[in-house]
């Protein structure tokens, strides 16, 4: 069966509106997952099929836990780690623009993906260098993280 691609988005909107996200939550979802699809990422439309990306009864809107001229970090309270992607994105892309270098990182998503910190310098035209934040079990039961 075939589509045209703006019949997939028509479709992949609707399904996201059904678990439950905003307008404006659906078209962030809905974009992150279109810009896998068009690539051939196994994370695209795909991820809608079977239980697909139901909203946590829990989320809330992110919010900004701590902010400086330079840094900010954001938790994103439960919801889909997109939805405060797209706001570290904006964040982190204004404060480098303004200052010169920036980090914004996440946590707390409901994603796989817990944490990331976004690093953009004006030098380098504000593309980004992702550092995804891993937490290794240690022997004793401890934790380390790695940035």
């Amino acid at each position: 069966m075939k589509i045209s691609i703006q019949e997939l988005k028509r479709l992949s909107k609707k399904a996201i509106l059904k678990y439950g996200y905003s307008e404006e939550e659906a078209q962030i979802i809905l974009d992150m997952l279109m810009y896998a699809q068009m690539r051939g990422n196994n994370q695209g439309i795909v991820k809608l099929i079977g239980k697909g990306l139901p909203k946590n009864e829990k989320a809330q809107t992110p919010t900004i836990e701590k902010e400086t001229p330079t840094t900010a970090i954001i938790n994103a309270n439960l919801s889909m780690e997109a939805i405060a992607m797209e706001q570290a994105v904006n964040m982190v892309i204004k404060k480098a623009k303004e200052m010169g270098i920036a980090v914004v990182g996440t946590h707390t998503g409901d994603e796989i993906i817990r944490s990331c910190w976004l690093l953009v310098t004006k030098d380098s035209g504000c593309r980004f260098n992702w550092y995804y934040d891993v937490k290794l079990p240690l022997r004793d039961g401890s934790s380390c993280r790695i940035l």
